[in-house]
């Protein structure tokens, strides 16, 4: 088992072995393969790769990934059920795995965070009465009910289609960097083919995800996440209304008022006259 921290720059040419192997992302996000299929992994995501199955991965994006890797032995049939998928993790489910963490931590003295180490090196049993008192034994239930909770369905429908194509994901992770990219430059003139440069997106390609994950048009986001920095930048009063409409790259304070209306149904001094 490990807990460790991957630089952007790792990668991992593969393995296979005889046992299953869980992988969960904290942070960041790897792309990863299993056999022939081949998969971004983004954080509170998990997957499982099967006893035999090669799998190799490196870091995805501009920062590092946080990853446990959990490798255990089982025999029951069940378990195939999980092989392939990708799962959303909810917060009773990363419970399971932080408790995984801190019992491994107890069982073991070994440090986790060496990628590595080749074997677990045991504690000395500790007595009845002690924190660390059958410490392997609750990993291992920890970890039986995790297991058992994702065949379940974990409460809510969180399998992502494992046929999902490397591009499909790729291009949902660049829009949502991209997202990041406009709240970072929001005084910047937004066109197209700057959005297009950014992401390494078609035009036709950005139009598409961009409607399926924010369900407006490139340029409609760009203007929502203007008047959303507007708003907060007439809360904090230290800007008048001709200020914000500069600051935020509008072209006049006609446009900016008429573009706030669009929005917020009510004009920028109407606005900061009701906040008021």
């Amino acid at each position: 088992m490990h807990y460790y921290g991957y630089r952007k720059t790792f990668s991992f040419s593969g393995e296979k072995h005889d046992f299953w192997e869980l992988m969960y992302i904290d942070k960041g996000g790897v792309i990863t393969r299993a056999d022939d299929r081949k998969f971004v992994l983004r954080q509170n995501q998990l997957t499982l790769f099967a006893p035999n199955e090669f799998h190799d991965l490196y870091v995805h994006g501009s920062s590092a990934a946080n990853i446990v890797v959990v490798s255990f032995e089982c025999h029951n049939e069940a378990l195939k059920a999980l092989s392939g998928g990708i799962f959303y993790i909810n917060e009773y489910e990363r419970s399971l795995l932080v408790g995984i963490i801190r019992e491994a931590k107890k069982a073991y003295s070994t440090d986790l965070a060496n990628a590595r180490y080749r074997k677990l090196q045991k504690r000395k049993v500790s007595p009845p009465g002690t924190e660390e008192y059958a410490s392997e034994q609750m990993l291992n239930c920890y970890l039986q009910i995790l297991l058992i909770d994702l065949l379940r369905g974990g409460g809510c429908d969180n399998r992502i289609s494992s046929s999902m194509t490397i591009r499909e994901n790729e291009q949902k992770e660049r829009i949502v960097l991209l997202t990041e990219w406009i709240d970072k430059h929001i005084g910047n003139i937004f066109t197209i083919d700057d959005l297009c440069e950014e992401s390494m997106l078609s035009k036709s390609a950005l139009e598409r995800m961009f409607r399926e994950y924010t369900g407006m048009s490139p340029i409609q986001y760009c203007r929502y996440r203007k008047i959303e920095a507007a708003k907060r930048l007439m809360d904090e009063g230290k800007l008048n209304i001709s200020q914000i409409s500069e600051r935020l790259g509008f072209s006049s304070v006609h446009y900016f008022s008429r573009t706030f209306r669009q929005f917020e149904e009510v004009s920028p001094s109407e606005y900061k006259r009701d906040k008021n």
